[in-house]
Formats: structure tokens, C-alpha cells, sequence
């Protein structure tokens, strides 16, 4: 009696446990929450993901493969998204090992150097094999490699750009609880990724009134949930935060990828201050080596500094004639000098140019030209620059 209740807690333990490895609708079912490829170390993934229908903010449809024997399969469901960049071309070739040897598994990999993560169609397809016929007399392992088989595609010979590999599991043959492994033996494509995240550069600043804040590109993508205050030093200024615009992005992770997916990764930085920034030049630095990573780990570097200029204000009496959403001047026009009414008076030769030399805005009681300057010839006024 007691041999079969111990019996019993071991069966009821293993089907708990192999049912604890599926899970559902997981941000990696989605290729924009991708997961991340660091090289070519060997990837394990205990769990198996099931979608019903398409994920979430999915762009991936229907999808077809002819594999390298001419046998056309179609996959919808229960994919896993891996993301990487390949550096230098070369071969490359992966093994996936289900966990479970009767598992069924369907891939494909999708060239998005161009497309970006929100478009898997076929165009973008590069390799692919989603053959169900074949997978118990290997042990379920497909792949690409030098020795081809209805399960296996030949070797892919990679070009240098940014890829996605979707593993699928399509609920066919074999118990389908558990994950698989990804080994990347035999591959010489340079898929590492090493490189340490660093400062790129400021983006362009506005000049229509005190600036608060400043936009901060890095030279990759890193973790938005590492990214604090403290981690940058701006010459004059204090930065009171540091934000990531929509990040962290998808939380819904396996247990173990946990902001790991690149929904949760940004190479754009908001830094504000408390009081808008002197004009002139101002540098941004790191406070320390490793304050924040990217997706891989590698920890960022303080080497780099950003050297940005912020422009003076333009003058009040003017800024009520720029349209400080489109950057452009419209056509009423505040001046400095005279009297008001302001106008634009152009005295001969007003069908083309060039405009004659006394053309100009003129104050009531002013004949000055030159109370602006550089107007531009067009059918309406509009001025190309003024500031204080």
C-alpha cells in the first residue's frame, strides 16, 4: 500500500510538473518580444509555448515552407521568437533537440535587415523547414546543416544584417510539454554579440523656449528597467530623471526570460532636468562604467562623451510667427524696431526673383530696411532664421 502511494505522488508530481512547462500566449510568441541570440552557445528552453491563433502583436499570418525535398507545409500556431545580428558572413548552422524525443518542432528564419520585427511575410523568409512526417526517426531534431535530410536544410551562408528564428510547435505527434535546445555547432558567422553599449549622440534641439529635456541615442539598444537618473552627468545641469519612451513593454515573459525580450530594450533616452539648459555647448557623460547593459549583458562603458549645443531662445518679440511643431515660419511676423503695424513691402519686380535690394519689413513710422533680416522670396513672407 504504501509502495503505491508513493507510486501515485510520483505520477501526480511529473504530471504536474510536465504541465508546469507549457505556457500560453508568453511575450516571445510575439518576433517584436523576441528573445534574444548572444553567439553560439548552446540555448536550453525548458518550456513549450502555445498561441491560439496569432499572439498578441503578431504580424505573422499564415505561413508556408517548401523544404529542401519540395514538401509544402503550412504553420500558424505556438511559435517562439529569437532575435540576433550577424557582424561578418559565413555559414550558418543550428540543431534543435526537443526535450522530449517524440516532439514535433517547425522553424523558420526570416532576414528583418530591412522589414524590421513587424513584418515576417514569406519575402522575407530565408530558410525554413516545417516537415511533420519525418520528426520520430531522428529523435525530432531538425535544423540546417552540411548533411541534408527531410528534416534538415542545408547549410544557410549568411550574410551580415539582423534576423529572427521562430521555433514552432504545431501539437502533432508525441507528448508536447517540454522545450527543446538549440546548438549552433559548425556555424562560422560572427553572430556574437559583445559589443558594449555606449553614448551615440543628442538628438537636434528646438529652440522654442527653455529646454528641459534632452533626447539621448545610445550606440545599441539596452535594458530600459536599468536605466536611472544617476547614471548620466550633463555639464551645468542636474538630470532629475531618465525615461524610455514605452518600456518596459511586454511583462507577460516565460519565468526565466524575464525583461530579457527586446520589447524591453531602448536606444533612446529622455533626460530632464529641473531648469532648462544655458546656451551653448555642454557635455554628456556616463557617471560610471556599467551602470546599465544591453539585452546580452555587456555592461556599458563611461569612454564616450557627447558633445551637444543647445541655441539660444528665439527672441519673444518673433516667436509668435514660428510654428514650433512643423519648425517653420508663418506669416505673421513681430518686429523689434519702428512702429506697429508690421509689413513686407516689395517695391518692383514682384512676379520672380531676385527680390530688389529694398525690399524688407517696414515699421510705420521707420523706412529702416533691415529690422529683419534674410527674408526669403516667396509668394507669402516667411524667414529662414532669427534668434536673439
Amino acid at each position: 500500500m504504501k509502495r503505491i502511494f508513493t507510486v501515485l505522488i510520483l505520477l501526480v508530481s511529473f504530471y504536474i510538473q510536465s504541465h508546469a512547462q507549457t505556457l500560453s500566449n508568453q511575450c516571445e510568441s510575439s518576433p517584436c518580444n523576441a528573445l534574444p541570440i548572444c553567439g553560439t552557445a548552446t540555448i536550453s528552453q525548458p518550456f513549450a509555448f502555445t498561441s491560439v491563433g496569432n499572439p498578441p502583436g503578431s504580424p505573422l499570418q499564415v505561413t508556408s515552407c517548401i523544404n529542401n525535398l519540395g514538401i509544402n507545409t503550412v504553420a500558424t500556431n505556438n511559435w517562439v521568437f529569437y532575435r540576433f545580428t550577424c557582424y561578418s558572413g559565413g555559414d550558418f548552422n543550428f540543431l534543435i533537440t526537443p526535450n522530449q524525443t517524440l516532439t514535433n518542432l517547425n522553424w523558420a528564419l526570416w532576414d528583418i535587415t530591412t522589414s524590421g520585427c513587424g513584418n515576417l511575410g514569406d519575402g522575407f523568409k530565408v530558410a525554413c523547414n516545417f516537415n511533420t512526417s519525418a520528426t520520430a526517426a531522428n529523435g525530432g531534431i531538425t535544423g540546417c546543416g552540411p548533411t541534408t535530410s527531410a528534416i534538415i536544410e542545408p547549410t544557410y551562408s549568411m550574410q551580415p544584417g539582423t534576423y529572427i528564428l521562430g521555433v514552432q510547435r504545431p501539437g502533432t505527434g508525441g507528448t508536447i510539454t517540454t522545450g527543446f535546445t538549440i546548438d549552433f555547432t559548425g556555424t562560422t558567422a560572427d553572430i556574437a554579440e559583445n559589443t558594449q553599449p555606449a553614448l551615440a549622440s543628442v538628438l537636434p534641439i528646438t529652440s522654442c523656449g527653455p529646454v528641459t529635456s534632452i533626447k539621448v541615442l545610445t550606440n545599441k539598444p539596452v535594458k530600459c528597467a536599468q536605466v536611472g537618473a544617476g547614471d548620466f552627468a550633463v555639464t551645468g545641469a542636474s538630470v532629475i530623471t531618465a525615461t524610455t519612451n514605452n518600456c518596459p513593454g511586454c511583462t507577460n515573459a516565460a519565468p526565466n526570460n524575464t525583461n530579457t525580450n527586446y520589447s524591453n530594450v531602448k536606444d533612446t533616452i529622455t533626460l530632464n532636468f529641473a531648469a532648462g539648459l544655458s546656451a551653448g555647448n555642454h557635455t554628456l557623460s556616463l557617471t560610471a562604467n556599467g551602470v546599465f547593459s544591453d539585452i546580452c549583458g555587456n555592461l556599458a562603458t563611461n569612454a564616450s562623451t557627447v558633445v551637444f549645443n543647445v541655441p539660444a531662445y528665439l527672441n519673444d518679440s518673433i516667436k509668435q510667427g514660428y510654428n514650433c511643431t512643423t519648425q517653420t515660419y508663418i506669416d505673421t511676423i513681430w518686429g523689434t524696431g519702428g512702429t506697429a503695424p508690421y509689413q513686407y513691402k516689395i517695391t518692383t519686380n514682384t512676379t520672380s526673383p531676385p527680390p530688389p535690394a529694398n525690399n524688407g519689413i517696414y515699421g510705420a513710422a521707420t523706412n529702416s530696411f533691415g529690422v529683419f533680416f534674410r527674408i526669403v522670396w516667396r509668394s507669402n513672407i516667411h524667414i529662414s532664421c532669427i534668434r536673439c
